[in-house]
């Protein structure tokens, strides 16, 4: 059925660029059915994370962020995350050839401490 609009007023970021999620756990509707509640959390959880990097480039002067970590191997959020910031104008960096996970991280660390190394 495709995406559900996010749940409106479901989340906040204060003046000092902090996101607040407790308004999305709040209007989750219980007896709605799992999958639509898991659909609504993912399509809201999305547009307040692309307005969270959204705030935090225009006020940085930024448009290209990279991401990684264990959450990014959920392809829904990852895809429509990556949607909605690419309508915002902003390049998302993300790994290709490796997993977004745990173990990719170590390696990039491993890959900038290297490159200090041999400076």
């Amino acid at each position: 059925h495709g995406w559900p609009r996010p749940v409106r007023d479901a989340w906040h970021i204060d003046a000092e660029g902090r996101l607040d999620l407790l308004p999305l756990l709040a209007a989750l509707q219980p007896g709605a059915g799992a999958d639509r509640a898991a659909a609504r959390f993912h399509a809201t959880l999305a547009a307040a994370l692309a307005a969270w990097v959204e705030h935090a480039a225009h006020s940085r002067g930024l448009r290209t962020p990279a991401w990684g970590g264990g959450c990014f191997l959920t392809s829904l959020l990852s895809l429509r995350l990556r949607q909605n910031l690419e309508q915002a104008g902003i390049t998302v960096l993300a790994p290709l050839r490796l997993s977004p996970g745990d173990a990719s991280i170590a390696l990039g660390q491993a890959w900038v401490a290297l490159q200090s190394l041999e400076q």
